[in-house]
């Protein structure tokens, strides 16, 4: 995927229950981003898409509160570039994968926005 601005759909939420931080010096903080389909959050079968941000959670409560997290307009994401920063992010996620029992095969790091073109 080489888009750097994208707008996931207007069924597209962060599931914060399944967020957790990993701490190394800063907190960096992952939540998945998934479908609703009925008011339900849905699971899914793999979790490639993440919510992302530093110091906006805690590390073993999923209270995931970055970037526009609580903004229900949002539906879109900015992709993470800073590479310095997504080995961590990387083992968030997989810290997020042993805690909930889910499958994020290729993850892919986005800030969550209303609008990814402002």
């Amino acid at each position: 995927m080489s888009g750097g601005r994208v707008y996931f759909g207007n069924t597209s939420v962060l599931d914060v229950r399944r967020s957790i931080g990993f701490k190394n010096v800063d907190t960096y903080c992952v939540a998945p981003i998934s479908i609703v389909q009925g008011g339900t959050t849905m699971p899914l079968q793999t979790y490639d898409f993440w919510a992302v941000g530093l110091g906006c959670c805690s590390l073993n409560t999923a209270d995931f509160h970055c970037g526009e997290y609580n903004n229900p307009n949002a539906h879109s994401g900015l992709r993470l570039l800073e590479d310095s920063q997504r080995d961590f992010y990387r083992l968030a996620v997989q810290q997020a994968e042993a805690a909930y029992s889910i499958k994020a095969n290729h993850p892919l790091f986005f800030y969550w926005v209303e609008d990814a073109t402002a």
